[in-house]
């Protein structure tokens, strides 16, 4: 990046701090330790987050875009840890996150929250009683 004048939030993760760093070293580097900070840091010219988060907060506040950069390398992957021995509550992860990628409801709220589409109306399941003898609308 030429411009080195552009104040970069940094919100404590230690993937996208180094990523900075490595960078944006000529750039003026402004910590934030929480989102409603970054909404009153008015001289951070853009900030660095995971896309999903980068997402959520665009929704929520008006005048705010989640972009992703292109020729920034590979992109980042968050994980989440569980505690070490938690072989039950694995195995209940993994079997809900299965069934939520078998309904469908995943794809959906992938769609919505990170890709920013409206969800799609289902059509009313068939019935006899409203659409043969037209007693329910």
């Amino acid at each position: 990046m030429n411009d080195t004048t552009l104040h970069i939030g940094e919100y404590d993760n230690p993937l996208v701090i180094d990523f900075i760093r490595l960078n944006f070293s000529k750039n003026p580097i402004i910590k934030i330790v929480s989102y409603d900070e970054f909404l009153n840091k008015s001289e951070i010219d853009f900030l660095f987050w995971s896309l999903d988060k980068a997402s959520a907060f665009a929704r929520s506040y008006e005048g705010f875009t989640a972009v992703v950069p292109k020729n920034l390398g590979p992109p980042f992957l968050m994980v989440y840890y569980m505690p070490h021995g938690a072989e039950s509550l694995t195995y209940y992860i993994n079997q809900w996150l299965e069934l939520k990628r078998y309904d469908g409801t995943s794809g959906n709220f992938k769609n919505h929250w990170i890709s920013g589409n409206q969800p799609v109306t289902e059509k009313k399941r068939w019935c006899v009683l409203r659409d043969v003898l037209h007693i329910l609308k």
